[in-house]
């Protein structure tokens, strides 16, 4: 077996106040050729004769029985990525408290449990002028939806179901109004 480890350790303390920052890396191999290497970082802070695990940072890689597992691992109450492409330091995606914040994503594919939408879900190829795709206004309850080619289209509101044919003019109303 051969096996790597290196510590260090910063700590700043004021009376009972406490701050330090570990950094730990361990390697290993054995005679099997299983093997593994972490590096880890821990933040703890004493304060008030309170200890807290402020954050931390894992990196790791294992092959065991000829299988490579990696993991990246962080421990924070608040949690930011930045781009610094355009100059300023402004996250795109932020996890806080428990909560995930995302300026803007790209979903292959989702399986939802819940969701709470505030305006509106509509397909990438909604677009009225050329009667394409589909549209639900979530603060109107509104929902207009085309068919493909030039066929006609739905428009239904709670009340309130009308089709239009493909030049555009009404052909059933149904409902109140």
């Amino acid at each position: 077996m051969s096996f790597a480890e290196s510590e260090q350790r910063v700590q700043a303390q004021l009376k009972d106040q406490q701050a330090i920052i570990s950094t730990k890396m361990q390697a290993e191999f054995n005679q099997p050729g299983n093997g593994y290497a972490i590096h880890s970082v821990n933040i703890t802070l004493k304060h008030n004769g309170v200890k807290y695990n402020a954050g931390g940072m894992v990196i790791s890689g294992e092959i065991k029985n000829g299988q490579l597992e990696s993991y990246i691992g962080f421990s924070a109450n608040n949690f930011a990525f930045y781009n610094p492409a355009n100059g300023k330091m402004e996250p795109f995606m932020v996890a806080k408290n428990g909560q995930l914040f995302v300026q803007d994503a790209f979903i292959d594919m989702a399986n939802i449990r819940k969701l709470v939408v505030g305006d509106e879900i509509k397909s990438a190829n909604f677009d009225p002028r050329n009667r394409t795709g589909f549209r639900l206004d979530m603060r109107t309850g509104e929902m207009t939806s085309y068919g493909q080619g030039s066929g006609g289209y739905w428009v239904e509101t709670n009340n309130l179901k009308q089709l239009f044919d493909s030049r555009g003019r009404l052909r059933i109303r149904m409902g109140f109004w």
